[in-house]
């Protein structure tokens, strides 16, 4: 198989994701009124920051271990156009304005079902970027950002679950 990234283009992209969630986990916490949900973006917001700092931490490591630069160029048109399709759908990987995305939900349960679809793109992202990666360090750390977004993912689901059973009750 060829290979296309090295773990530090991985973490390089995952700071990013991390840093552009606590912003928007931060701007969610702003506009909600609900004492569950903004219970849930602290955290998430909390967690987003530390996961940022975790991949900066396993950059430095992974830059100290290996070269920094891997010029792999023989991957296949289809497999460049799949990693291109799987960044531009993950909006965090992207430059935005958060502040923007949060405004635009109405509800609670818009603002939990967004960020599940946030957490779901992230996942799908590591996990299929991951076989592109080149053996070597960092690689297995790819895992660690794996498990940590289906963390997010569990969390917010049980909140929606939540809500919606609340709202069944009622």
């Amino acid at each position: 198989m060829s290979y296309f990234f090295d773990a530090e283009e991985i973490f390089h992209t995952a700071i990013l994701i991390e840093q552009n969630g606590e912003k928007f986990y931060q701007a969610l916490l702003n506009e909600t009124k609900d004492e569950a949900v903004k219970k849930v973006c602290r955290r998430l917001a909390d967690d987003e920051k530390r996961h940022a700092a975790n991949f900066i931490r396993l950059l430095k490591e992974a830059v100290g271990r290996k070269p920094a630069v891997f010029t792999g160029t023989d991957v296949g048109e289809e497999d460049v156009k799949y990693i291109k399709s799987l960044t531009d759908a993950n909006v965090f990987a992207r430059t935005l304005s958060v502040k923007e995305v949060a405004a635009k939900i109405r509800t609670d349960q818009e603002t939990i079902r967004f960020a599940l679809k946030i957490e779901k793109e992230s996942v799908v992202f590591y996990a299929s970027i991951k076989k592109f990666v080149k053996p070597g360090p960092g690689k297995d750390e790819i895992d660690e950002i794996i498990q940590e977004e289906q963390e997010h993912y569990r969390i917010l689901n049980e909140l929606l679950e939540s809500k919606i059973n609340l709202r069944e009750t009622c």
